[in-house]
């Protein structure tokens, strides 16, 4: 419900992504004059705080290049 709200309002919303989310939502240069609204990793059925918080950590050593590496 709050997606369609923030899209009906203009705001660009980028789906959920291993590379870039947080586990929170957040804000995120969309190369246009506003900043685009990026999903979170809570938003994933499923997966668990711990779990996206392993994920936020192992991107530290680098992009995410196949499925092994995830």
């Amino acid at each position: 419900q709050l997606v369609r709200d923030a899209q009906g309002h203009g705001v660009t919303v980028l789906p959920v992504c291993v590379q870039s989310s947080g586990w929170h939502a957040g804000l995120e240069d969309s190369g246009e004059s506003s900043p685009a609204l990026r999903l979170g990793l809570e938003q994933v059925h499923g997966l668990g705080q711990a779990s996206g918080r392993q994920i936020e950590e192992a991107r530290k050593s680098g992009r995410f290049m196949s499925i092994h590496d995830l």
